[in-house]
């Protein structure tokens, strides 16, 4: 870890941290310190709790997708309820996995990655039951593969969208990302269809292509 104070590398596990929380976004800003002393100074300007490594890797940790098993920030996750649990979502094609995963019919809720605003998906069976706004669609984050293939670019490459307009709008501000506009129905589907040992293995680069 780089000290805040400083910016020396110091043992993470060896150090002490100044766990605090974004007032906007809810999520954690974590601060590392080579020394209690220096951590205490900035906690007195700042506010925050003083942590060991071993309660801030069991914090870190504490939320995990429902589907691919990543360790996930609830603030940006999707929020997953399946058969009356709540879960996660790392990304929003992962939410939709859980469905696969456990084969229970879910309630996704995600947000629009260009505007924030909520999508609503229910599933019933393995397939969609409703989706609100019904305008919403997918987008299929894509990179190529060692054979030239596209695959799926993995998790935090994919996101929901209120309407195809604020999907257009969000690929002309990022147009780096590859991938393709796909709807929801397709994008569940294509997680019903992974094999037990792609589901496994989610989600690696490249695992999350059915086949």
């Amino acid at each position: 870890m780089t000290d805040w104070a400083s910016g020396v590398a110091v043992p993470a596990a060896q150090a002490v941290y100044l766990y605090t929380l974004d007032g906007e976004t809810g999520r954690p800003v974590v601060k590392a310190f080579g020394d209690r002393e220096a951590a205490l100074k900035v906690r007195a300007a700042s506010g925050g709790s003083i942590t060991s490594f071993a309660a801030l890797k069991a914090r870190e940790l504490s939320h995990r997708c429902g589907f691919c098993d990543r360790a996930c920030y609830p603030e940006d996750a999707a929020m997953v309820t399946a058969g009356g649990l709540q879960t996660w979502g790392c990304c929003s094609h992962c939410a939709l996995g859980v469905a696969a995963r456990t084969g229970k019919d879910i309630e996704v809720r995600e947000r629009d990655r260009l505007t924030g605003e909520e999508i609503v998906v229910k599933t019933a069976n393995g397939a969609i039951a409703s989706i609100e706004p019904a305008t919403a669609v997918a987008w299929f984050g894509q990179r190529k593969n060692a054979e030239g293939a596209f695959v799926s670019a993995g998790c935090f490459h994919q996101g929901f969208f209120a309407t195809p307009e604020n999907l257009k709008k969000w690929v002309e501000a990022h147009p780096r990302a590859t991938g393709r506009m796909i709807s929801i129905a397709q994008a569940l589907a294509d997680k019903m269809k992974l094999t037990p040992e792609q589901i496994g293995k989610a989600c690696k680069i490249g695992e999350c292509a059915p086949r």
